[in-house]
Order: C-alpha cells, then structure tokens, then sequence
C-alpha cells in the first residue's frame, strides 16, 4: 500500500514537472537549429523571411544534391519531394560531425561528445540521419518487401543508408577520396547505434523545474531501496566456468522419439544438426563446441547432450589456468581448446586474476608478466592486468587481433552463448569485423596499453626467478623481456598449412593465406585452394567482387563439411556462374601466372592473378612441447617422464627453442 502510494506521488511530481516544463518555455526556443545552421550562422529570418519559402532557401547553401535514386530523383523533378521533407530542421534526429574536438551526435538544439580520440582524426564533415517517419508516406517500413528496410537501423526508427545524394564513386564531402567517405559512413552508423536520441536543449531559465525532476527521481530511489528487495543477478563473473572440456560433448538423438520439429536444429550456431527423413541427426560433429541450447530446445527429450571421449589434444591446465606442467605460465583462448571470442576473453581476464592470486612477486628489475599473443584472450588479459596496476608488456607477431582481421570484410562476428556473463572490460556485441576491430583499437589507445606489434617471440627461458621472453622484431632485431609469469593466449591457428608443391619467386607475393576484403582483387583471376568454411566465405565474398573470377580447388567430389548455410550459398554461387569449383584436384605447382592443377592422370593450368591458400593449420604443438607444456593424452599415456619435460635441463632449468629462424619469403611466420 506505502509503496502504491510513493509510485503514484513520484508519477504525480513528474507529470507536473514536465507539464511546468513545456509551458514555460519560451516559444522562440521551441524550433531551435541543429549545429550546421548554427555553425553556419543562420537565423530564422535566413528560410523564413516574409517573401521567400523555406523550402526553396536549402539550395542557397546546398546546391547540386540530387538524388542519386531514380524514384526519388523524379519525385524532385515534379516538385512532390523537397529538401524539407526528409530534412526537418526543428523535428530531425540530427546528424553526426566530425571536427578537431572529435566526433559529435547533434539533435535540434543540443548535441553530445561522443569521441574525442577519433579513429581517423583526419576526417571532417557532416551526415544527417533522416527518421523512418519521413519515408512513411511513399514507404512501408514494416513491409519485408519494401526496399528501406535494408536501410534501416536496429530500432527501425532512422534510415542509416547515407548515398541518398553522392554515391561512394562520386565527389566526397571535402575529403581526399572513396575511402573517407565510406569511413564517415561507417562511423557515423556507430555514432547513431551509440547515441540513438539526439540531443535535446532545455531552457536556461527553468532550472526550478530541474528540481522538481530531481526530486521526484529522488523519492523513487528511496522507495525502491525500502520497499524492495534486490534480486539475484544470477551466477557471478568470477564464478564463470572457463576451464577447458575434460570430454568432448556432443548430442544423442533417440530416433524413435525425436519428432522432426527441427527445434534443436534451428538452435544451433553452428550447423551441427541437421534433418534428415524427419530425424534430426550430428551432421557435423567436428564442429560442437557442447552448447546445450540445442538440448533445451528439444520439447520431449530426444536430445540429451553427453560427454563422450577424453579430449586428449589440448594443453593440460588447472583450474586456474596455469599449466600443470610449468609453474607460472598460464594459457588463456582457444589454445586451451574452449572455442569462442567469449570464453577467450573470460579465460584471459582470469589468467591475470589468477596471476595475481599466486602472490609470486616480481623483484624491482624484472616486469609482473608478459602477455603473448594481442587477440581477444591476450587484450583481456592486458585490460585486466592494468587494472591491477601489474607491471607487463604485450607481444604479437602481427598487428592487433589478427585473427579477426583476417576475417573477409563485413563478416558479421556473431558469438554464443550470450547466457554466459562476460568476465573483464573488453567490449563484445554482435557486430561487424570492422566495427569490433574500432572498438578494441580505441580500448588499447584509450587505456595506454604496452602493445608491442610485430614482435615474434623466438624462445622462453625459465629459470627460478622468472622468464627470459625473447623475440625478433620485424627488422629481424632482436629484444628480450624478463618477468615473474606469462600468459600465452597464442591460440591455435599456428603455422597456416602450405601448398606442397613448389611456387615460382614470381608469384610468391600473389600467395595469402587469409582474406581481409576481397573488393581489393576485383577486375582479377582468383583460385581459392580448400573448402572448408574460411576457404568458402573467401570464395563467395570474392565471387561478388566486380569482374572477379573464381575457381575453388577441392580434393573431394563433394561438400564433405562446412556450414550448412555455406554449402547452399556455394551451391547457388556455382549455378550462377559466379565461380566455378575443380572437384578431385590438387594443386602441383604454381606457375608465373596460373596454377598447375592435377585430376587423376590428367594436369591442367589455370590462369590466375592471386591464390588463396585455405586448407587449415598446424597447431602450435611444437612450440608448447619446448616450453614443456605437454598435451592431457601425453600426460594420461606417460609419453614424458613426470619429472621430465621437453626443453628442461638438470638443473631445472626450461628453455624454449625458436621454432624457426623467420619467416621464408612468400611464407607465412610461425607462431606467437
């Protein structure tokens, strides 16, 4: 009763105060301008002098913006579409800015800082945002068959398509080409995704009415502390399993009960699943990582999810993530063998908990631990040791989480399960490889953290008092870091695997091994070696390239793996004629300006500009065998004595040999 009472009387206080609030603003303030009017120096009198239309003012200052769109372009031509109609001045939702100060999200009246350490600080310029409400009256956004919806943001309130008057190939607001154009694009959708609601100005003069808020907010607070009780937020971050699967887990399906409702195959992420005769079977077992939502979507029980064999190749660790086998390394991501970006930024903000858990000191000459690898595992870490003001250096042979940029441009990075609770300060959401590759490269500016780029650790030395990381620059110099402990969150990619035959020095600079933005081989001749997932989405962003031919190169006569989705799309691609696939071949030889393919008996030579070489590989074993970390199956078999370990000495002393000298031209470089 007390607290129906305390919510009616803050209700009561709130509707008064906006009430007070509306009445008492001036009208003059009611239809205030956005920033470039009034950056402009513009009045009302500028559009709304006696003898002159508002609307025929806009090409006063904006001349030349035609629509780039035929449909609206002759709605312009006939007078039914102005400036005015999409660009309500006093109504908008503003726009973004770039400036000296940062970037800025502006609403009518008022704007807000969100950024003051651009990305690119170069960029300069203005993109308005234009609200869904004024396309309703010749559009239907909540039609799936209506073209804006691909305009559309989240919310579906504002239209974030931004070529309504200079298409990417044209002229650039000022700027010096396509790119910082399409980059004002890019950033002015996160600024929106960011800062939905512009800002709004209130007037100076009311700042009674301020009071009246605070006060009703202030009662609500207080009623919500006394007449409510907290609820559980649910399992804490600290308590979140990151420790490695002991088994592989994967789903049984009992074929007299299961239904066909394809339930549990539209939960899983992965494709793991799939239907076959109304049965739902484990198509792709190789690629469960022991999710149960498809175990708690299943409505009669025929899927339980069970644990299967030991997993034998991954790294023993304990709890806490330091390797049983060498006190005061921990390893955190997917080395462990827990796929995931999530688990790997759980695991790396542990490793570092626990680090400092151990209570091992670092003396005054030496740092509290280097970090080996700048991925998601490695940043969290890097996050989480900062906050615990711990003295360390952060190595990789790349450049910042190079395994995402290797993914192909736009890829969507969509990572599950989103009921486990995030552990450390590393930004993660469903987003773009671009958008999450900003986010990190602000936190590491931001943060000030002691990143070291092309850095390849070339050997570890452990001695009682700590390590001796060292590594090889890419100068080929050479620097070493000493430190109480260390944290490898290398993962598992390793050594990307080669081409067995030999390649021509003239074609050792057209070899990759990964995919960063397939509009760069446009107008090329493209061969694309595998066909797993990374070889097919490769092969279908670079089939949609203008002018781009592709051909696949696959040992098998058919789709062996994969995602499900991913076969369809190369399926259709192929009927299409956006590419062709060379079924039961291999590649002999790469050859000034084409590839020497073999099938069978029979060899053949494809012209090419570029090959891609996508067949997976090798994991890093070699370089955790010399540290002395040793595999959980070589530990269970006893393939190395228990107090022995690869690289120790007598005296107790592990050293870690380069796993080679550098890289080989043309080749990719080895691990860490």
């Amino acid at each position: 009763m007390r607290a129906g009472l305390l919510w009616a009387a803050a209700l009561a206080a709130v509707v008064v105060g906006a009430f007070a609030l509306w009445t008492s603003w001036d009208t003059s303030t009611r239809h205030p301008m956005g920033r470039p009017h009034v950056q402009a120096g513009l009045s009302c009198d500028s559009c709304h002098a006696a003898d002159s239309q508002p609307a025929a003012q806009c090409v006063q200052c904006h001349a030349g913006h035609a629509s780039t769109r035929s449909g609206h372009r002759a709605l312009q031509q006939r007078g039914a579409l102005r400036c005015i109609d999409c660009h309500r001045i006093h109504e908008d939702f503003g726009g973004v800015s770039w400036g000296p100060q940062g970037i800025t999200r502006f609403g009518v009246g008022g704007e807000r800082l969100l950024e003051n350490d651009p990305l690119r600080p170069e960029l300069r310029g203005t993109v308005p945002v234009v609200p869904v409400a004024a396309c309703a009256r010749c559009h239907k956004p909540s039609n799936p068959a209506d073209p804006i919806g691909r305009c559309l943001d989240a919310s579906g309130s504002m239209t974030l398509c931004f070529d309504e008057h200079q298409k990417v190939e044209g002229a650039t607001l000022g700027l010096g080409g396509t790119q910082d154009r399409l980059a004002l694009w890019t950033q002015a959708r996160e600024a929106v995704a960011s800062s939905p609601d512009p800002p709004q100005r209130i007037p100076e003069d009311a700042g009674w009415l301020w009071g009246v808020v605070a006060a009703s907010g202030f009662i609500v607070l207080v009623g919500r502390a006394v007449w409510t009780r907290p609820r559980s937020s649910g399992r804490p971050a600290e308590a979140v399993d990151v420790r490695p699967p002991e088994r592989v887990r994967l789903p049984q399906i009992d074929a007299m009960t299961c239904l066909g409702c394809s339930a549990c195959v539209d939960a899983c992420p992965y494709d793991v699943l799939a239907l076959e005769a109304y049965v739902a079977k484990v198509a792709r077992p190789q690629d469960c990582c022991g999710l149960t939502t498809c175990e708690e979507r299943c409505p009669n029980g025929s899927l339980v999810v069970h644990d299967g064999e030991p997993i034998d190749d991954r790294p023993a660790v304990t709890a806490t993530l330091e390797s049983a086998d060498v006190p005061g390394l921990y390893l955190a991501g997917d080395l462990t063998g827990m796929p995931l970006i999530r688990n790997a930024i759980n695991q790396g903000a542990v490793a570092v908990r626990s680090v400092v858990a151990s209570g091992r000191a670092a003396p005054g000459d030496m740092l509290d631990l280097v970090i080996v690898g700048a991925g998601p595992a490695g940043l969290s870490a890097a996050l989480q040791a900062k906050k615990d003001g711990l003295r360390f250096v952060m190595v990789d042979q790349g450049d910042l989480a190079q395994s995402i940029q290797s993914f192909p441009r736009g890829k969507l990075v969509f990572d599950q399960p989103l009921s486990v609770p995030l552990v450390g300060d590393l930004w993660l959401a469903e987003s773009t490889k671009e958008e999450l590759l900003r986010h990190w490269t602000r936190i590491v500016r931001a943060q000030a953290l002691p990143l070291h780029t092309h850095h390849r650790v070339s050997g570890i030395v452990r001695d009682p008092g700590g390590f001796w990381v060292s590594c090889v620059r890419s100068d080929e110099s050479t620097v070493q870091f000493r430190a109480a402990q260390v944290v490898l969150a290398i993962g598992r990619r390793g050594t990307p695997r080669t081409l067995p035959g030999p390649i021509d020095p003239s074609m050792e600079d057209r070899v990759f091994y990964s995919l960063a933005d397939a509009r760069s081989f446009a107008q090329r001749r493209c061969v694309v070696v595998g066909l797993g997932d990374v070889a097919m989405e490769a092969a279908l962003a670079l089939s949609y390239a203008p002018g781009t031919t592709v051909a696949v190169v696959a040992r098998g006569d058919d789709f062996r793996r994969g995602k499900a989705r991913n076969i369809e799309a190369m399926r259709a691609a192929e009927a299409a004629g956006r590419l062709e696939i060379r079924w039961r071949s291999t590649v002999e030889s790469v050859e000034p300006q084409s590839v020497v393919l073999r099938s069978g008996e029979e060899s053949c030579a494809v012209p090419t500009d570029a090959v891609f070489v996508l067949i997976g590989s090798i994991a890093p074993w070699e370089f955790l065998a010399s540290v002395g970390v040793r595999k959980a199956g070589d530990r269970a078999g006893g393939s190395l004595g228990p107090e022995k370990s690869p690289g120790a000495d007598p005296s107790g002393t592990s050293r870690v040999q380069p796993t080679h000298a550098g890289p080989a031209p043309g080749r990719p470089e080895g691990i860490a």
